[in-house]
């Protein structure tokens, strides 16, 4: 009787195989599900701002902020950056932060001065006030808008 002998194909090499085909399969699944999956999210932090007259801030087309102000509570010595944000965009926004850097005379920073909001509706208003932290009030001589964070 003669012997015949099957070539065989290493494990190695078989599993490498397999997982190069799935990985060819299942790459255009995940990009198209990613792409579903963050559609309509809008993480973000914004630091560069554009200013429309009388210090309206208009952020990417989603956020405007306005008629912001200082308030000086002399009891506490504590200021508050106080002003309105409205939501411009056609998408609530989960969640909305605001922060100041507040300034010295000698243009030190001194501290911030944060607020944030859950769940912002669509055209909602919200009336913020951002508490001092780090300084006391009446040593602060400016402020300026630091950073607007979304999600």
């Amino acid at each position: 009787m003669e012997e015949v002998k099957v070539k065989t194909t290493s494990k190695g090499l078989m599993i490498f195989i397999i997982v190069i085909g799935a990985l060819f399969i299942m790459l255009p699944i995940l990009l198209i599900f990613g792409v579903f999956i963050t559609e309509g999210f809008d993480d973000g932090t914004y630091t560069n701002f554009e200013f429309i007259g009388n210090d309206t801030i208009v952020i990417n087309n989603k956020i405007k902020i306005f008629n912001v102000s200082n308030h000086l509570n002399s009891v506490t010595d504590t200021l508050y950056v106080e002003g309105y944000i409205q939501n411009i965009d056609d998408d609530e926004f989960d969640y909305i932060s605001i922060e100041y850097n507040l300034y010295d005379a000698n243009n030190n920073i001194l501290g911030t001065a944060i607020a944030s909001i859950n769940d912002l509706k669509e055209d909602a208003v919200w009336k913020f006030s951002a508490k001092c932290d780090g300084a006391r009030g009446s040593n602060v001589a400016r402020y300026e808008l630091f950073k607007v964070t979304t999600y």
